[in-house]
């Protein structure tokens, strides 16, 4: 059974986040303010999981009113928190020798 729309989605909801990876990407595009690019990022992330529709949702909701700021400020908090809860080193960071 589907859960009824909710008029008001806050982003601290339990909606299925992408990997930290795809995060990064996400805020890194949107560092630089590419629109198209972080569509195309997002259309990627759905295509791959149908979960993350409602964050999908969300972001594009932001793209199509250009609220670019706050759609990097959301995107930084999430990878901040996806950072403190993950126990995942980077492999790119990994000390040599």
């Amino acid at each position: 059974a589907a859960d009824p729309p909710s008029p008001e989605q806050s982003p601290s909801s339990h909606v299925p986040l992408p990997p930290i990876n795809d995060l990064r990407k996400l805020y890194e595009t949107s560092t630089i303010g590419d629109i198209h690019q972080i569509s195309t990022q997002l259309d990627r992330l759905i295509a791959r999981d149908a979960e993350l529709q409602p964050f999908v949702e969300d972001m594009q909701a932001l793209l199509k009113t250009f609220q670019i700021d706050r759609l990097h400020q959301q995107l930084k908090q999430l990878l901040e928190h996806a950072e403190s809860t993950s126990d995942v080193q980077d492999d790119n960071e990994a000390p040599s020798g």
